[in-house]
């Protein structure tokens, strides 16, 4: 296949963020390929998901963001960018755009489903069989061939770990340590509509397995027999659709999903921009609001125009509040607040306000731990964000019960 240094001023259908190594950020080299998109017949001799046809030159595409399945790809000559998978002979497409529409292709009867128990979104071929067991696991099954996509979700207590150079560890590295006796992450991938982290395993039964982790949960995304080749296709564009949404979560006697402006204000009983001085932290020109937490007996503050939603946590996290810019549910978590039972060891100590505070940062990512009268607290997120992180560190205060 010949590969395109020029890209025709096409506006490409996915960020350039594809498989990495682990600990390697973007560091493969972008390709560009050209060709007529075709879907892969049963049994032939291709990896993949997809070929894409130059002449007499095929190449066999994969992708966990986007679904090539698609109308507006399948059958015309597209544009395609990503990195090549050497392990499996497999182009890893991060971005496609169409150059040709030749003709027309069956638009795919996908419906979507969202389990706000289990807290997340997906969509599948509607002649599929859905099945919710009793545990919480979610089955998807073909009824023609048996094959069958799953999704679950269980608890794993991780805390950052801090080699002798000071670099943490994942969440994903430290959860294959402990359950496959010490076995790396390897390359990662990129899944789902938000780009989502994941580790990908297959065994000798034709099982195949991407791992995610999102605050104390391990999740698995599974697919029966990656063999049979129609139902891998539906399998990739099953990940490409997957995304984290809200919980429902318990609150006293109800089950109600927390996550609009007016749950705020109703479970918190304070005005929406009462003014939050914080004193001795970083200097911010934006508004802040309060919540309290009857359960835990604190109150802590956050940017005023925000949202947040609690949920009952796992592992070390006895309750997570996510807080977002934005109250649509499908907007990203940027900033969370965990009530924790334990502060792990390492990381640097440092003032947050008045209280003492134990900071760590990996990838891009800090956490700033806090003890108020005898409760722990975590509050994490993006470092672009650490002065507002500081500053909802700074403000939790116990209440009385």
């Amino acid at each position: 296949m010949k590969k395109s240094v020029v890209i025709l001023g096409i506006v490409f259908a996915a960020t350039l963020a594809g498989c990495t190594d682990e600990g390697v950020v973007d560091g493969s080299e972008m390709v560009f390929e050209q060709g007529v998109l075709e879907k892969q017949q049963n049994g032939d001799q291709y990896n993949g998901s997809h070929l894409l046809v130059d002449g007499e030159e095929v190449l066999a595409l994969r992708s966990t963001n986007l679904n090539l399945s698609s109308s507006e790809y399948l059958g015309n000559k597209i544009q395609v960018v990503g990195v090549y998978d050497e392990g499996d002979e497999v182009f890893e497409v991060t971005g496609v755009s169409v150059m040709e529409i030749l003709e027309p292709a069956e638009v795919a009867g996908f419906v979507s489903y969202k389990n706000v128990e289990q807290g997340f979104e997906v969509r599948y071929y509607e002649d599929w069989e859905l099945n919710e067991r009793q545990n919480g696991d979610v089955e998807f099954t073909n009824p023609v061939t048996s094959s069958t996509v799953s999704v679950t979700n269980y608890a794993f207590d991780y805390s950052p770990t801090l080699d002798e150079e000071g670099n943490s560890d994942t969440a994903l590295g430290a959860f294959f340590a402990e359950r496959f006796n010490g076995e790396e992450v390897g390359t990662t991938f990129k899944v789902g509509v938000n780009g989502l982290n994941a580790a990908r395993r297959s065994d000798d039964d034709a099982v195949e397995v991407y791992y995610l982790y999102r605050n104390g949960l391990i999740y698995e995304i599974s697919f029966s027999d990656y063999r049979i080749n129609e139902d891998k296709l539906v399998f990739n564009e099953m990940l490409a659709s997957f995304k984290f949404t809200g919980f429902k979560v318990e609150n006293d006697a109800t089950v109600e999903e927390v996550d609009a402006e007016e749950a705020v204000e109703e479970e918190v009983g304070l005005e929406p921009k009462e003014a939050f001085n914080p004193m001795d932290l970083p200097s911010i020109d934006m508004e802040f609001s309060s919540f309290a937490s009857i359960p835990y007996h604190f109150s802590a503050s956050y940017p005023a125009s925000w949202y947040y939603a609690g949920a009952i946590g796992s592992g070390n996290v006895l309750h997570h509040y996510g807080v977002r810019a934005e109250a649509d549910e499908d907007s990203p978590e940027l900033i969370g607040l965990d009530v924790v039972k334990e502060i792990p060891a390492g990381g640097q100590k440092i003032k947050v306000g008045k209280l003492n505070g134990t900071k760590f940062v990996a990838n891009g990512e800090i956490s700033i731990y806090v003890e108020v009268a005898d409760q722990r607290y975590r509050v994490s997120g993006s470092e672009d964000y650490e002065n507002i992180i500081l500053v909802m560190a700074g403000s939790i205060k116990a209440i009385e019960e």
